[in-house]
């Protein structure tokens, strides 16, 4: 048994927590069970909470900037986990990940220009495209009978296209759950290279990758040539997305003095939290993690189970990486509107709609597993429930 009790149902109401305590702005409920917003209902690692209260108990929250210690936190655990020599003047700390993307959009792209992204795909890779003055280009992910793969003669064809400034990866992808394998992450360096497009690589789930799987750091595949932004933080992986704390690498110099000219002028600064909070996490969190898969693993087998069981026309492919899953309604041939209201106002449940994702979204909705077994077992009850009311 773990030493770790991730059945532990923890009351997240009147925290401020978008994920339970604005549910009203988001679906005009606020009494429905949350499994959207990503972060899970598991409290941090017990290093994290120590190294917390340290911080809180020093009484003291003035400015503060890395030193040593965290970029040699950071490396370790990249060096550790995925056999990744990462200098520490390639760490650039910013509060979120989705900020730094933004930043380097605005950055390395003008008005006009096109990002190519693979749809469906984490939302805020269109918003921050859009909200840039950019263009979406949308290099549309396969569906096959195992999951999703890349249709790379489409992306070499939109990679050649003049305005093609900049590619946005998800890796390993959410929503869709894939680890992509070492050779197609190859494949997609060698035409960003061609085309000399620069690629951001958003790795914020790659430390939770399932058993018989492999995250590879595109960055480890590139030539010195390769313009890489390797976007990655603790966040998703410990649980602690609200310490604001992303660690983006770049090895290619011309490319990270821009970066960081650019990052300068924004004024950021982290939190003492902040700080302490990724050195734990990546010095001793590791056992915590470890527990966390088995879990998030017995969660997956538990929803697969169910629904082949009590729901046989929802689908999903099993997730390489993730606490989330993608879920197919469409055997049920309901309109967007009519599996919104059954999953809401019925069900009672709070998922995050498909079409979020791009148009390559509908009829599906994503449903973050990372909680208590008997949460999940209640969402599952009330979406059969509801489901078979409608059929």
């Amino acid at each position: 048994m773990s030493q770790f009790n991730f059945d532990e149902i923890i009351n997240r109401k009147g925290t401020n927590s978008i994920k339970w305590d604005h549910l009203d702005d988001a679906f005009g409920n606020p009494d429905l069970l949350p499994l959207w917003v990503a972060d899970m209902d598991f409290k941090s690692p017990p290093a994290i909470l120590e190294a917390m209260k340290e911080v809180a108990e020093h009484g003291v929250y003035g400015y503060v900037k890395p030193k040593s210690d965290y970029f040699d936190a950071v490396r370790g655990w990249m060096k550790r986990q995925f056999d990744w020599n990462v200098e520490a003047e390639w760490i650039h700390f910013v509060p979120g990940i989705v900020p730094a993307i933004a930043l380097a959009v605005n950055t390395f792209t003008e008005p006009g220009d096109g990002v190519i992204i693979q749809q469906p795909v984490y939302h805020p890779f269109i918003n921050v495209t859009k909200d840039a003055g950019r263009q979406v280009i949308n290099n549309r992910l396969i569906e096959m009978e195992d999951g999703y793969v890349i249709d790379f003669e489409d992306l070499n064809q939109k990679a050649a296209k003049p305005e093609a400034k900049m590619m946005i990866l998800c890796s390993p992808h959410n929503p869709v759950g894939r680890v992509w394998r070492k050779e197609e992450l190859q494949r997609i360096v060698e035409i960003c290279d061609r085309h000399d497009i620069l690629l951001i690589s958003d790795e914020i789930h790659q430390d939770l990758v399932y058993s018989g799987h492999e995250h590879t750091p595109i960055a480890k595949l590139g030539t010195e040539d390769s313009k890489i932004v390797t976007c990655t933080a603790p966040s998703k992986t410990f649980n602690i997305a609200g310490l604001f704390a992303s660690n983006i690498i770049i090895s290619n110099a011309q490319v990270g003095k821009t970066f960081a000219e650019a990052l300068e002028k924004m004024h950021l600064m982290p939190s003492p939290f902040a700080i302490r909070g990724v050195i734990a996490a990546y010095e001793e969190g590791e056992p915590w993690l470890k527990a966390l898969m088995a879990y998030l693993t017995d969660n997956v087998d538990f929803v697969e189970a169910y629904l082949e069981k009590h729901l046989p026309k929802v689908r999903f492919f099993r997730p390489e990486a993730t606490f989330l899953l993608w879920l197919d309604f469409r055997e049920y041939a309901f309109t967007a509107d009519e599996l919104e209201r059954i999953i809401t106002e019925e069900a009672q449940l709070a998922l995050n709609k498909g079409w979020m994702f791009g148009k390559e979204g509908a009829g599906h909705m994503r449903l973050n597993i990372g909680c208590p077994r008997d949460i999940l077992k209640e969402a599952l009850d009330r979406l059969a429930q509801a489901l078979n009311r409608n059929e």
